[in-house]
């Protein structure tokens, strides 16, 4: 099945059911799924995955998520957003998606790998703003440009592999709008201008899978169909990061004050005499005005400037 711009809200499943959106080959069964630009929200599930549940009870799924949004999911058990359970040796490939508020028991839980297989998955070009678990059979591959609020989702005391050098771990991450129509067809959460999963890839950078296919981070175009246009953001929603601060122009530069030159028509003085001062500004402005001061007061216009004395 191939699942592409879709919204999947309030299902739930019956008692000890799995995955209250998606269970993909559950009991033994088989199943490919791909899911694409889709939100999953407010999901609820009795066992194993809030949102989605791949091949619990001996199944064997394969499946994809790509530029998606996790938000709110709740499961009694494995992880809110998903839970991968098969016995397929083919990777689960989670890449440019978004998890936040997912959980299990009350408790944040975005991805759990394990239960009667080997599961593998892959994360790439994730925003996590939920912890993770710590598989128990699974295998997880960090392929590198995640940004999480902790290491859970990229490292563990298990056999979790460790973070990549580009990912990024951060309380920022969490910083996340509600969720809402920011454009396309499904609603998206818009990260913080503090979040650090902006700017987080590299134009022109591709991963590898366990598979062996490659995944195109950067450039891409998002969950909402915007496209990249620089470094890209981690997660379902691309946010362009802020310009670099500008370079080689600086503060203005302004032209010096001009001096004033005063002469007087009686030099020296007498007392009662009439005098005639004379202000020439050195150079010339091109623009502005002069004004006398008699007595600490610019006089009226028409009226003598005389007086005992002043500036």
């Amino acid at each position: 099945a191939t699942i592409t711009a879709s919204t999947f809200t309030g299902n739930g499943t019956g008692s000890g059911g799995d995955g209250g959106a998606i269970d993909n080959a559950d009991y033994g069964g088989h199943g490919t799924v791909t899911v694409s630009g889709s939100t999953f929200s407010a999901n609820g599930s009795a066992g194993e995955g809030g949102a989605v549940a791949d091949g619990d009870h001996h199944g064997d799924g394969t499946m994809s998520v790509s530029s998606s949004t996790f938000q709110g999911n709740a499961a009694s058990y494995g992880a809110g957003g998903i839970a991968d359970w098969d016995t397929s040796s083919s990777p689960m490939v989670i890449a440019a998606s978004t998890f936040d508020a997912n959980t299990i028991g009350g408790n944040p839980r975005a991805i759990a790998a394990g239960g009667e297989g080997s599961p593998v998955i892959d994360l790439a070009g994730d925003l996590l703003a939920d912890s993770c678990a710590e598989n128990k059979d699974g295998n997880w591959k960090d392929l590198g440009d995640n940004a999480a609020i902790d290491s859970t989702c990229l490292s563990s005391a298990g056999n979790l592999q460790t973070p990549a050098g580009t990912d990024t771990v951060d309380s920022s991450v969490s910083s996340l709008g509600p969720l809402a129509d920011n454009g396309g067809s499904t609603q998206t959460q818009l990260p913080g201008s503090d979040n650090k999963a902006i700017g987080l890839i590299p134009t022109g950078t591709t991963v590898t899978t366990d598979a062996g296919t490659s995944v195109q981070l950067c450039p891409r175009t998002d969950q909402r169909g915007v496209a990249s246009t620089g470094a890209c953001t981690a997660g379902s929603v691309e946010v362009a990061p802020p310009p670099p601060p500008a370079t080689g122009g600086g503060a203005p530069v302004l032209a010096p004050a001009p001096k004033i030159q005063v002469s007087s028509s009686q030099d020296p003085s007498i007392v009662g005499q009439p005098v005639t001062f004379t202000a020439t500004l050195v150079p010339a402005p091109t623009c502005g005005s002069v004004s006398w001061l008699v007595d600490n007061v610019v006089p009226p216009a028409g009226t003598p400037t005389s007086g005992s004395g002043g500036t």
